[in-house]
């Protein structure tokens, strides 16, 4: 598997754990403070495991800050 694919599919886990991180926000009573925790946490390592490209930023990253956001 090449590093492109490999940077697609991480980030569509992380756009996945976005919405899962989103809906918890909106329903908070849904999630405990470790699930909280858990999600975001889980957000953060899938991104940071998708490589930077020669302007520093990660694939995706747009498309990922929206989804934090509620916009995707």
């Amino acid at each position: 598997m090449n590093e492109q694919t490999v940077n697609e599919i991480f980030h569509g886990m992380s756009l996945v754990i976005a919405h899962i991180w989103r809906e918890g926000y909106a329903n908070r009573g849904n999630l405990s403070n470790d699930q909280w925790d858990a999600v975001m946490e889980a957000y953060i390592h899938v991104r940071r495991a998708i490589t930077k490209d020669e302007n520093g930023k990660r694939f995706g990253s747009k498309a990922a800050y929206k989804a934090m956001q509620g916009e995707l």
